[in-house]
């Protein structure tokens, strides 16, 4: 006989995925750091990407669109990076414009929380080369260049983390 899983379990898991949500979204790091550290399975939380209205965040993302730079680091502490920095998700823009297939990164620079990209891609190691879900799967740069966004393609560009010559869009199967 196969083993049920109570559904109680599953309110449970939805009930303290909201309150890390609200924590994190809020940037109430003392709150966060003993909810995380009271949480056996804190990986489990850390490493999901959830509805939350018409937008797909994982925690790493609610930091990154909130420019929560302290709650980034709690996050990798909690975590290692590259278990976070390149889940996909979506976001809405200020335009209302839905992408999909956006990592934290994309999060931080389209907010324009620049001192939590840096962080993401000096300390989380982010892959500013990651595409969206958009064809033709633009890179951050291109993108960006594209939604007219001048302040993240300079940022990118004087800090290094993009080369212009380089840089190209693919089909998500090269990614």
């Amino acid at each position: 006989m196969p083993d049920t899983i109570s559904l109680d379990s599953f309110d449970t898991k939805d009930r303290v995925l909201d309150e890390l949500y609200t924590l994190v979204r809020d940037g109430l790091t003392d709150q966060l750091l003993s909810q995380l550290t009271n949480l056996s399975n804190r990986t489990e939380y850390l490493t999901s990407v959830n509805w939350n209205g018409q937008e797909q965040l994982s925690l790493l993302m609610v930091a990154a669109l909130h420019g929560h730079e302290d709650i980034v680091r709690i996050l990798f502490e909690h975590c290692e990076p590259e278990y976070q920095v390149e889940f996909e998700g979506t976001i809405i823009l200020d335009n209302q414009t839905i992408l999909e297939g956006v990592t934290a990164l994309y999060c931080a620079c389209y907010r324009a929380k620049f001192a939590v990209a840096r962080l993401l891609i000096e300390t989380g190691r982010a892959n500013t080369n990651h595409s969206t879900l958009d064809e033709p799967y633009h890179p951050l740069l291109i993108h960006a260049t594209r939604m007219n966004r001048l302040d993240i393609v300079q940022f990118l560009i004087e800090n290094n983390y993009a080369d212009v010559n380089k840089i190209k869009s693919t089909t998500r199967a090269f990614n």
